[in-house]
């Protein structure tokens, strides 16, 4: 499989399971009560789709199947993976948007989501986001279609994606991130944050991949390490690309082939995976040679 048929099989499996994943909140189940202590404004689905359905590349979850396919799982098991770590990226990103964080009124060539829908419901509509995909992860048959996922494989899924993006995760890189500004001082606080704040989601997303596939412990170790590394290599060529971060102390050229060496190291741990983690290769090395 190639990079090119990873990231394909990741939208055409992905985009409609998130349409179901979010029809299914919708879905009124016995222990919720009455009708009326369960009922989901159209607005807040409507912003949760744009959201999360907004045009891309799904990097994350074709990294989720990529994985699973190296421990000799089938894709589609970590199909509810998949999603979660889809909608954590996309609330991250509306949440990021805000006039409160970065300030941005663009987002992948179209309104940034509270241009759209305004604050309050740009805000909200990512924390429903960032809360289905709990739910999500934690069902244990979330998509009709699809087979049951054992507990002891939700709870431990639950686990890695929460400590990803938690305080010392995610959030505590994005703080970082706004304390510091454009310009950090040195490259110690930069590599800080950018392993948390862009690498901890895509770590956590080869090593939910692994759990979902049924990965033995030692292979969920391995994938997280090449996850580790390989979110940093991410992080350096937005820098390269966007001319700040890395490159305004070191220079481009220098950040480049930072990257290219970083890729590499990570590449390392899929050795005893062969060619079952061929594609994961492939998209590692299609993502440190970026250019745009």
């Amino acid at each position: 499989m190639s990079a090119s048929d990873l990231l394909s099989l990741a939208l055409s499996r992905v985009d409609p399971a998130l349409q179901e994943a979010l029809e299914r909140c919708r879905e009124s189940l016995a222990t919720d009560g009455p009708p009326l202590a369960h009922l989901v404004p159209e607005t807040l689905v409507e912003a949760m789709r744009y959201a999360v359905l907004s045009p891309g590349k799904r990097l994350r979850p074709a990294l989720v199947l990529g994985a699973a396919k190296a421990v000799g799982g089938e894709p589609d098991d970590a199909l509810p993976a998949a999603c979660a770590v889809e909608m954590v990226h996309a609330y991250s990103l509306v949440h990021d948007d805000l006039p409160a964080l970065d300030d941005d009124d663009e987002r992948r060539g179209q309104p940034s989501c509270h241009v759209k829908f305004g604050e309050a419901t740009a805000l909200l509509a990512g924390d429903a986001l960032l809360t289905e995909a709990f739910a999500l992860l934690g069902d244990p048959r979330p998509f009709r279609k699809g087979r049951p996922v054992p507990a002891g494989r939700r709870i431990q899924g639950v686990a890695e994606l929460a400590r990803a993006i938690g305080a010392a995760g995610m959030i505590g890189g994005q703080v970082d991130d706004l304390a510091v500004g454009a310009s950090p001082e040195d490259r110690r606080t930069l590599e800080a944050i950018h392993r948390r704040k862009t690498g901890r989601l895509i770590q956590a997303s080869v090593a939910l991949g692994a759990i979902f596939g049924g990965g033995s412990a030692t292979q969920v170790r391995a994938l997280r390490t090449f996850g580790t590394d390989l979110g940093l290599a991410f992080q350096l060529v937005d820098d390269v690309l966007d001319g700040d971060g890395a490159v305004a102390l070191d220079g481009e050229t220098a950040v480049r082939e930072e990257a290219r060496e970083v890729t590499e190291r990570a590449m390392g741990a899929l050795q005893p995976f062969g060619r079952r983690a061929q594609a994961l290769r492939k998209v590692a090395r299609d993502m440190a040679e970026r250019v745009a």
